[in-house]
């Protein structure tokens, strides 16, 4: 239940602080371009805007790959000899004394690491990238192989260069987790999940006629058109939960086939369903 609730919490941020995160950076990393080619491109607005937008752009996706644990900036100290030169000449003389006064200083600057560059590279499509992410973020809530978080990985074990890159990409990798069957596989199972199918969709229509049966007797008394997205993307959210349930049970019965664990996972099933049906009558009715 604690690393359901930590899936949760990332989809939830993901949601509301990663997407528009990435929206900032994708946009203040193309709109120097835009602005060149626009009305905008004088001279002095690309002179003082683009250093600002790439600043801010390739900055915070740099802080991605950082809390990422990537190691984005190499600093290194380099010493300097400053040279100044005094001439001075005699008032009855040609001669001309030159002298050198050195001061040596030592200085910290630092540099783009390999990943450094990545993150430059990858502000330019951070919102695709990141869209993707937060999809998978959705999907680890049904799927446990699937480990989304958009900080370091854990240390206490290794990944593989391909998770490595989805990580970089799109903040999630694949943990393949111990699977024991309690029953064999077996093709029935494919009719399983056609039975599993048939639980929204009887759900979604006995719902669908009870709203169409309540909305010519209460036309005019609800006017709540103020949830109308609330409720739009509440039924979205709901629909695709069951898609994604419908997936994973699909996928049990079928490495596990057994006629108890299909109705276990029809109940299953059909409270989502019945969840999403009653939402989707609620949305008819009060339209």
């Amino acid at each position: 239940m604690k690393l359901q609730f930590k899936r949760i919490l990332n989809f939830i941020f993901q949601t509301i602080f990663w997407v528009p995160l990435a929206l900032l950076i994708n946009a203040c990393a193309i709109s120097p371009f835009m602005m060149i080619s626009g009305e905008m491109g004088e001279p002095t607005n690309v002179i003082i805007f683009l250093p600002i937008m790439w600043g801010i752009a390739f900055g915070l996706s740099k802080l991605r790959q950082w809390l990422k644990g990537r190691e984005t900036d190499e600093y290194y100290d380099v010493a300097y000899d400053e040279v100044t030169y005094t001439a001075s000449a005699d008032y009855y003389s040609d001669t001309i004394h030159v002298d050198a006064n050195h001061r040596y200083y030592t200085q910290t600057e630092s540099s783009n690491t390999f990943w450094g560059w990545v993150g430059i590279i990858l502000s330019f499509v951070a919102l695709p990238l990141q869209l993707v992410a937060w999809l998978m973020s959705f999907v680890s809530l049904f799927f446990p192989f699937i480990y989304s978080t958009p900080r370091a990985l854990p240390d206490d074990r290794g990944f593989s260069f391909f998770n490595v890159l989805l990580h970089t990409l799109f903040d999630f990798v694949i943990i393949i987790p111990p699977f024991k069957r309690k029953n064999k596989a077996n093709a029935q199972g494919l009719l399983y999940s056609l039975l599993f199918l048939s639980v929204p969709v009887v759900d979604v229509g006995v719902w669908f006629l009870l709203a169409a049966i309540l909305d010519p007797l209460l036309d005019g008394l609800i006017n709540l058109e103020f949830l109308a997205i609330i409720l739009l993307l509440a039924v979205v959210l709901i629909a695709l939960s069951v898609v994604m349930l419908w997936l994973k049970y699909s996928f049990l019965i079928v490495a596990s086939c057994s006629r108890v664990e299909a109705k276990k996972y029809m109940r299953k099933l059909g409270r989502w369903s019945m969840i999403l049906g009653a939402l989707f009558c609620a949305m008819i009715v009060i339209f």
